[in-house]
Protein backbone atom coordinates (compact mmCIF):
# COMPACT_ATOMS: atom_id res chain seq x y z
CA UNK A 1 0.00 0.00 0.00
CA UNK A 2 1.64 3.66 -1.02
CA UNK A 3 1.40 6.24 1.25
CA UNK A 4 -0.93 8.69 0.11
CA UNK A 5 0.10 12.49 0.48
CA UNK A 6 -2.04 15.49 1.74
CA UNK A 7 -3.70 16.64 -1.62
CA UNK A 8 -5.03 12.95 -1.62
CA UNK A 9 -6.40 12.81 1.74
CA UNK A 10 -8.03 16.47 0.74
CA UNK A 11 -9.30 14.96 -1.84
CA UNK A 12 -11.06 12.29 -0.33
CA UNK A 13 -12.51 13.99 2.79
CA UNK A 14 -13.93 16.35 0.48
CA UNK A 15 -15.33 13.75 -1.25
CA UNK A 16 -17.01 12.31 1.88
CA UNK A 17 -18.28 15.42 3.07
CA UNK A 18 -20.07 15.95 -0.60
CA UNK A 19 -21.39 12.95 -0.44
CA UNK A 20 -22.91 12.98 3.14
CA UNK A 21 -24.20 16.76 2.70
CA UNK A 22 -26.21 14.69 -0.54
CA UNK A 23 -27.36 12.27 1.49
CA UNK A 24 -28.29 15.03 3.86
CA UNK A 25 -30.25 17.04 2.08
CA UNK A 26 -31.66 15.12 -0.93
CA UNK A 27 -33.09 12.46 1.89
CA UNK A 28 -37.32 12.07 0.62
CA UNK A 29 -40.24 13.76 1.77
CA UNK A 30 -41.85 10.81 1.63
CA UNK A 31 -39.87 8.84 4.04
CA UNK A 32 -40.27 11.38 6.62
CA UNK A 33 -44.32 11.72 6.17
CA UNK A 34 -44.25 7.57 6.66
CA UNK A 35 -42.29 8.52 9.56
CA UNK A 36 -45.08 10.49 11.20
CA UNK A 37 -47.50 7.46 11.06
CA UNK A 38 -44.45 5.28 12.24
CA UNK A 39 -43.95 6.32 16.26
CA UNK A 40 -40.68 3.65 16.51
CA UNK A 41 -37.50 5.27 17.23
CA UNK A 42 -36.34 4.62 13.43
CA UNK A 43 -39.50 6.21 12.83
CA UNK A 44 -39.05 9.67 14.26
CA UNK A 45 -35.87 9.62 13.87
CA UNK A 46 -36.61 9.91 9.84
CA UNK A 47 -38.94 12.39 10.44
CA UNK A 48 -36.92 14.61 12.32
CA UNK A 49 -34.08 14.63 10.15
CA UNK A 50 -36.62 15.37 7.06
CA UNK A 51 -38.30 18.40 9.07
CA UNK A 52 -35.13 19.86 10.64
CA UNK A 53 -32.24 19.54 7.31
CA UNK A 54 -31.25 23.32 7.89
CA UNK A 55 -30.58 23.29 11.14
CA UNK A 56 -29.11 19.87 11.22
CA UNK A 57 -27.10 21.12 8.49
CA UNK A 58 -26.07 24.31 10.43
CA UNK A 59 -24.99 22.47 13.90
CA UNK A 60 -22.81 20.49 11.98
CA UNK A 61 -20.68 22.80 10.44
CA UNK A 62 -20.44 24.87 13.69
CA UNK A 63 -19.13 21.24 15.00
CA UNK A 64 -16.58 21.00 12.13
CA UNK A 65 -15.37 24.13 12.32
CA UNK A 66 -14.73 24.11 15.79
CA UNK A 67 -13.18 20.58 16.00
CA UNK A 68 -11.02 21.91 13.19
CA UNK A 69 -9.71 24.70 15.30
CA UNK A 70 -9.20 22.42 18.45
CA UNK A 71 -7.15 19.94 16.42
CA UNK A 72 -5.06 22.38 14.89
CA UNK A 73 -4.06 24.27 18.20
CA UNK A 74 -3.57 21.25 20.11
CA UNK A 75 -1.39 19.73 16.79
CA UNK A 76 0.73 22.73 16.63
CA UNK A 77 1.57 22.45 20.39
CA UNK A 78 2.50 19.01 20.28
CA UNK A 79 5.05 20.01 17.03
CA UNK A 80 6.36 23.32 18.93
CA UNK A 81 5.26 23.84 22.47
CA UNK A 82 7.46 27.03 23.06
CA UNK A 83 6.70 28.28 19.64
CA UNK A 84 3.09 27.82 19.27
CA UNK A 85 1.33 30.26 21.59
CA UNK A 86 -2.40 29.99 21.89
CA UNK A 87 -4.08 33.20 21.78
CA UNK A 88 -7.44 32.92 23.45
CA UNK A 89 -7.28 34.35 26.27
CA UNK A 90 -9.65 32.18 28.71
CA UNK A 91 -7.13 29.07 28.01
CA UNK A 92 -3.67 30.91 28.52
CA UNK A 93 -0.62 30.69 26.44
CA UNK A 94 -0.07 26.63 26.43
CA UNK A 95 -3.26 25.03 26.82
CA UNK A 96 -3.67 21.12 27.73
CA UNK A 97 -5.63 19.07 24.66
CA UNK A 98 -8.50 18.68 27.13
CA UNK A 99 -9.09 22.76 27.98
CA UNK A 100 -8.27 23.34 23.99
CA UNK A 101 -10.91 20.58 23.19
CA UNK A 102 -13.47 21.65 25.99
CA UNK A 103 -13.31 24.83 25.23
CA UNK A 104 -14.06 24.14 21.59
CA UNK A 105 -16.85 22.05 22.14
CA UNK A 106 -18.42 23.84 24.67
CA UNK A 107 -18.57 27.05 22.60
CA UNK A 108 -19.96 24.37 19.54
CA UNK A 109 -22.27 22.84 21.83
CA UNK A 110 -23.58 26.37 22.66
CA UNK A 111 -24.51 27.78 18.77
CA UNK A 112 -26.10 24.22 18.16
CA UNK A 113 -28.17 25.06 21.16
CA UNK A 114 -29.08 28.37 20.40
CA UNK A 115 -29.63 27.33 17.14
CA UNK A 116 -32.47 24.52 18.31
CA UNK A 117 -34.28 27.24 20.22
CA UNK A 118 -34.64 29.66 17.51
CA UNK A 119 -35.45 27.02 15.50
CA UNK A 120 -37.94 25.96 18.00
CA UNK A 121 -39.34 29.43 18.99
CA UNK A 122 -40.02 29.95 15.16
CA UNK A 123 -42.17 27.11 14.70
CA UNK A 124 -43.82 27.92 17.99
CA UNK A 125 -45.08 31.23 16.72
CA UNK A 126 -45.91 30.01 12.96
CA UNK A 127 -42.70 32.63 12.38
CA UNK A 128 -41.42 29.91 9.88
CA UNK A 129 -39.45 32.46 7.70
CA UNK A 130 -37.37 33.67 10.15
CA UNK A 131 -35.34 30.17 10.26
CA UNK A 132 -32.90 31.04 7.84
CA UNK A 133 -31.60 34.04 10.26
CA UNK A 134 -30.06 31.06 12.03
CA UNK A 135 -26.54 32.10 9.33
CA UNK A 136 -26.28 34.91 10.65
CA UNK A 137 -24.56 33.43 13.71
CA UNK A 138 -23.32 30.47 12.22
CA UNK A 139 -21.71 32.35 9.01
CA UNK A 140 -19.18 34.50 10.72
CA UNK A 141 -17.63 31.72 13.04
CA UNK A 142 -17.25 29.51 10.49
CA UNK A 143 -15.50 32.19 8.18
CA UNK A 144 -13.27 33.22 10.96
CA UNK A 145 -12.42 29.48 11.70
CA UNK A 146 -11.56 28.97 8.43
CA UNK A 147 -8.84 31.48 8.56
CA UNK A 148 -7.81 30.69 11.83
CA UNK A 149 -7.21 27.12 10.84
CA UNK A 150 -5.34 28.11 7.85
CA UNK A 151 -3.27 30.54 10.51
CA UNK A 152 -2.95 27.71 12.79
CA UNK A 153 -1.82 24.91 10.41
CA UNK A 154 0.52 27.25 8.43
CA UNK A 155 2.18 28.25 11.59
CA UNK A 156 2.69 24.36 12.31
CA UNK A 157 4.28 23.66 8.68
CA UNK A 158 6.65 26.49 9.17
CA UNK A 159 7.81 25.44 12.98
CA UNK A 160 7.83 21.88 11.66
CA UNK A 161 10.30 23.05 8.59
CA UNK A 162 11.81 25.05 11.31
CA UNK A 163 12.65 22.65 13.28
CA UNK A 164 14.17 19.65 10.67
CA UNK A 165 16.39 22.47 9.25
CA UNK A 166 17.98 23.44 12.32
CA UNK A 167 20.89 21.60 13.88
CA UNK A 168 20.72 20.71 16.95
CA UNK A 169 22.77 22.98 18.99
CA UNK A 170 24.19 21.61 22.71
CA UNK A 171 24.44 24.52 25.05
CA UNK A 172 27.26 24.13 27.32
CA UNK A 173 26.79 23.68 31.04
CA UNK A 174 27.44 26.06 33.33
CA UNK A 175 28.75 25.37 37.17
CA UNK A 176 28.25 28.11 39.42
Amino acid sequence: MKPTGKHEEGKAMRFTIRVLLFVLCWISPAWGQSAVKDRSFAGRVGHYITTHKTVLVLDTLIVFAQAADAASSVHCQHVSPQGCIERNSLLGPHPSPAAAWGLSMGYASSLVAANHLWWWATGKWNEKDLRPLMGMWVAPVAVFQVFNVKDNVDGTEYLENRQVHLPRVRLPHYRP
